[in-house]
């Protein structure tokens, strides 16, 4: 998405830090290392380098964290329904630029296992924020990013308002998108 394209169905999720860094740790996980280098640093040498290291291990995290606020703000909010309960969800997706409806199922793995409201359960539905790829020019999108909701808040409301802001059509045309699928259920971008 870029400054020109909005979602027609803002995610408008408070993001949470803790439900999101269990759910994709790994920058959390980079800068505290190089924090805890950092600081290992400061205690062996006293020098401002030392402490400038400390300081570039919490950057990106800050960026990621917006970056993220961000998304599940503005990104489209999209039906999904578990496949998997390890992580494989199916995702409902206009992939549209602004023209007339393409839709698609996105099959792409999700880090369930840490999210809000663990465990989950084969046809279990989700919702999720949907960032999308491709060049403005064309009349579809080429890729999506989807977020499941569990895995940005653990505010039940919010979850709930987001399930519930999908509506019953929405939710049975992905239901039988999924089940012509005839559980090949591989990560992939299918166009309907």
């Amino acid at each position: 998405m870029s400054e020109k394209t909005f979602a027609s169905h803002p995610g408008n999720i408070e993001l949470h830090p803790a439900t999101y860094f269990g759910c994709y740790p790994q920058p959390l996980v980079i800068a505290l290392v190089v924090g805890a280098i950092g600081a290992l640093a400061v205690y062996l040498t006293n020098s401002i380098y030392a402490v400038l290291l400390i300081v570039a291990g919490g950057v990106p995290l800050y960026f990621k964290q917006a970056q993220a606020s961000t998304y599940m703000k503005n990104g489209d909010t999209r039906p999904a329904i578990v496949l998997d309960p390890e992580g494989l969800v199916a995702v409902h997706a206009d992939m549209t630029t602004g023209g007339p409806p393409v839709p698609a199922i996105k099959i792409t793995t999700v880090p369930l296992k840490n999210a809000h409201g663990a465990p989950f359960k084969k046809g279990q539905r989700l919702t999720t924020v949907c960032t999308f790829y491709g060049p403005m020019e064309s009349t579809q999108w080429e890729d999506v990013l989807p977020m499941p909701v569990v895995c940005a808040t653990n505010d039940d409301k919010a979850i709930e308002r987001s399930l519930s802001s999908i509506p019953e059509a929405g939710w049975r045309q992905l239901e039988n998108a999924v089940a012509n699928l005839k559980d090949d259920y591989s990560p992939r971008l299918i166009f309907l």
